[in-house]
Parts: structure tokens; C-alpha cells; sequence
């Protein structure tokens, strides 16, 4: 079990910096930073984190990862910065995110960087003190600049009712960020929903290109939620009702989709 008081605190390593590689490593500890980033093997990665695992302990185990005063958290680092890369990770199934983290993703929680060739099998389970959340299969918001590519989540959603961005592969995708070469299957269950909310097999809200993705054998279910007026503008009809979507929620000015 690995504790700070302040700052990063990871399973093997607190931050991976720039032209330095974490490989074939296990987490398999609980983490808590009770004010800064947690993550299962770092809390912020600037360099290379390649083939590594967390929680793939075969006993009952769980690995409980507790990020405070900080925005987001994944199971592998809860962010993945310009220039740096997660690939090959591998997430098991005694996994629990806490804390007051709002931006959540099973692998990464933030991402400008690269997070490629991964398969999410498992969502972690999400115990966090936020209302709102973004929250994605395998990475929460990936930001301009940050790519997502061949990443496949076979996993489901479920029961949960804090959702603001849901996505099968990203909770959201700004402008500039790639998401190419992704899967999803599984389902999609949104208790109750509230106006602005997006959910999608792919990402939940998409301002960035969206390529080469597909999405199989999805259940998306949500209540959703529409409170314009025969008079509403058509900007106001966008803004009071939520969205869904088989590969996005709600595709933005910014947002391309494509083969």
C-alpha cells in the first residue's frame, strides 16, 4: 500500500517522467494521495508506461486508488500528458476509483498524450464524492493533441446515475483530439438523465475526430430528458435536452466523424 499526504503517489512509480519507461509491471496495491493524483502504477506519466497491469491479482484482493483535490483518476495513471504514452495495459477485475476525482477513465483519466492497444474487459468500480462526472471505457477526456487508437472495451455501464460525458471509449473528445481504430460492446445504462448529457458508444461528447471506430452488439439505455418549448431556438433546443448516440452522444461544431 503506497500513502501521501501531498503530491503524486503511484503503485510502482509517483511519475514516470519524459524518456523514462515503466514495462511490464504489476500493481497490484491500493494507492490514496490525500491531495494530489493516485494511479495504479503512476499518478502522472510524461514518458512511456508499456505492458503494465493493475488489479489482475487472482485472490480477492481489491486495489482501491484514491485521488483528493485533483480532477481526475484511472486505474493505469490518472494523467497521460503531452509526449507521453500508456500502451499494452492490461486492467483485472478487483478494482475500485474513489475519492473526488470527477474526470474518470478505466486506464487513463486525462490524456493529451497516447494511449493505444489496450483491451478493457472490466470497469473499475467508481466511488467518487462528484455529482458530475466524465467517464470513459478506457480514458475520461482526451484533449487536443491526445490520441486513442486501437483500443478495445468490452465492458458494461450500469446502474449509474452521476453521468454528465459517458462514452464506451472516451467520455470526451476535444477538438483536435483523435480517437481512431476503437471498439465497443456492451451496455449502456443510465439511470436517470439530466438536460446536456451525452452518451455514446464511442465517445459521449465529440469535438475532435472520431475515426475508424466501431461499435457492436451495444444496449444503450438512458431516460433522457427534453425541456425546450415550441419556441425554443434551435440553440436552445440543443442545450435543454440530453443526447445519445450509437458511436456519440453529440457530435460538436468541431466533431468529425468518419471511416
Amino acid at each position: 500500500q503506497v500513502t501521501a499526504n501531498v503530491g503524486a503517489a503511484g503503485g510502482i512509480v509517483g511519475m514516470n517522467s519524459a524518456s523514462s519507461t515503466v514495462e511490464n509491471c504489476i500493481g497490484n496495491g491500493s494507492v490514496t494521495s490525500n491531495d494530489g493524483y493516485a494511479g495504479g502504477v503512476a499518478s502522472e506519466n510524461y514518458g512511456t508506461i508499456r505492458s503494465c497491469s493493475v488489479g489482475t491479482d487472482n485472490t480477492d484482493n481489491r486495489v482501491t486508488l484514491i485521488t483528493r483535490n485533483k480532477t481526475a483518476a484511472g486505474a493505469i495513471c490518472a494523467v497521460n500528458y503531452k509526449g507521453g504514452t500508456v500502451q499494452g495495459a492490461v486492467l483485472g477485475d478487483h478494482i475500485t476509483i474513489s475519492g473526488s476525482a470527477f474526470i474518470l477513465g478505466a486506464v487513463v483519466g486525462d490524456n493529451s498524450g497516447t494511449v493505444t492497444e489496450t483491451e478493457v474487459s472490466q470497469q473499475p468500480t467508481y466511488s467518487v464524492s462528484a455529482s458530475t462526472l466524465q467517464v470513459g471505457g478506457a480514458v475520461g477526456i482526451n484533449r487536443a493533441g491526445g490520441t486513442v487508437s486501437k483500443v478495445k472495451v468490452t465492458s458494461d455501464f450500469e446502474k449509474f446515475t452521476k453521468y454528465t460525458y459517458l462514452g464506451g471509449v472516451v467520455g470526451q473528445n476535444n477538438a483536435s483530439g483523435k480517437v481512431t481504430e476503437c471498439t465497443y460492446s456492451g451496455t449502456i445504462d443510465e439511470g436517470k438523465s439530466a438536460v446536456g448529457n451525452c452518451y455514446g458508444g464511442i465517445a459521449g461528447l465529440n469535438g475532435g475526430l472520431l475515426q475508424g471506430s466501431t461499435v457492436s452488439g451495444l444496449t444503450l439505455t438512458a431516460d433522457g430528458v427534453y425541456t425546450a418549448t415550441s419556441t425554443s431556438s434551435a440553440a436552445e433546443k440543443e442545450r435543454l435536452s440530453s443526447h445519445i448516440g450509437g458511436i456519440a452522444g453529440k457530435n460538436d461544431t468541431t466533431g468529425i466523424i468518419e471511416q
